[in-house]
């Protein structure tokens, strides 16, 4: 949403007419900047953790945005790991590059689809009118949550 903003984006037909792809590589981009503060942040207070290199994180978002074709190699917990730009971004996470989890990781995505595709299959998905939530701007199911202010725990 933030990638929206900045760009003046009103609705889901302003980004494809930007151009998705583009539109991800951005999002991406600004999750590895923020994700690189987050970890210096995280370090400052002492959490010890598997962490990311901030300065590789700023590095492949600063790339991504310029070619994410274009072939880089990153420390890996077993030595060096080389791919392109895209290709590393995807893999973050992953054993071979250690480090912080990230949602947008191929492998995540990956197991999502398969999921989705098992759920299809025994006929758990449907078309249908249950309550969910919904956002109006992206015109995509919602996955924020909120609790009634009514609601105790028993």
């Amino acid at each position: 949403m933030e990638v929206e903003k900045e760009k003046g984006f009103k609705g889901k037909q302003d980004i494809e007419d930007f151009g998705l792809e583009e539109f991800v590589r951005l999002c991406k981009a600004r999750v590895l900047k923020y994700a690189s503060i987050q970890t210096d942040q995280s370090i400052r207070l002492g959490y010890w953790m598997d962490w990311n290199d901030p300065a590789v994180l700023r590095g492949l978002a600063e790339k991504l945005l310029e070619d994410p074709l274009q072939t880089v190699t990153v420390a890996g917990p077993n030595g060096p790991v080389t791919d392109s730009v895209e290709m590393i971004t995807g893999r973050l996470g992953l054993p071979e590059l250690g480090g912080s989890y990230f949602t947008f990781s191929n492998e995540n995505n990956y197991m999502i689809w398969a999921f989705l595709k098992k759920c299809w299959e025994k006929g758990w998905i449907y078309l249908g009118a249950d309550v969910m939530p919904w956002c109006p701007h992206c015109a995509t199911p919602s996955a924020r949550w909120r609790s009634s202010p009514k609601a105790t725990a028993s």
